[in-house]
C-alpha cells in the first residue's frame, strides 16, 4: 500500500499504468482500490492505463476510459500482462506483484523511468480503444 501512496505524490500529475485490473482489485483489495482511485482523481493525477483486451474487468469504476475518474485507457493482448502492475511517474517506476508473491518496490531513476516511458508510449500506440466484448 505504501507504493500506491507514493504514486499520489506525483508532481507531473501524469501516471502511466500497465495493469491487469483483476489483480488490482484482488490485491490490495476492492475497498483500498476504490479509495485510491478517488484520491488520485481528487489530486488531479491523470491515469493512462494499459489493460488486457480480454479476460479482465472492463467497467466504469475500473477498466474503462473515464472522464469522471481522469482515466485514459488502451487495451492490449492479454499475454502482455504478467506482472500485476507497473506505474511510471515523475522519475520513478513502481512495480507491484500479485497477491501470490506480495511485494512492491520503487526505482527512482531518471534514465530508467525515461526508458520505461518509451516502452509505455510504444505499447500505448499499439493498443486499441475498445476491449473485446465478453460473450
Amino acid at each position: 500500500k505504501r507504493v500506491y501512496e507514493d504514486t499520489l505524490t506525483c508532481k507531473s500529475k501524469k501516471l502511466l499504468q500497465i495493469v491487469k485490473v483483476k489483480d488490482f482489485i484482488d490485491f490490495p483489495g476492492d475497498d483500498f482500490s476504490q479509495d485510491y482511485i478517488r484520491r488520485r482523481r481528487d489530486k488531479n493525477i491523470v491515469a493512462y492505463a494499459l489493460h488486457p483486451k480480454s479476460g479482465d474487468v472492463h467497467d466504469q469504476n475500473y477498466g474503462e476510459e473515464s472522464e469522471k475518474w481522469l482515466r485514459h485507457v488502451r487495451y492490449l493482448p492479454p499475454d502482455v500482462f504478467h506482472a500485476s502492475m507497473i506505474m511510471i511517474y515523475d522519475d520513478k517506476v513502481a512495480m507491484i506483484s500479485t497477491k501470490g508473491e506480495n511485494f512492491g518496490f520503487i526505482i527512482q531513476s531518471k534514465e530508467f523511468s525515461q526508458t520505461q516511458r518509451v516502452f509505455f508510449d510504444f505499447m500505448w500506440n499499439l493498443g486499441s480503444k475498445e476491449p473485446e466484448k465478453e460473450e
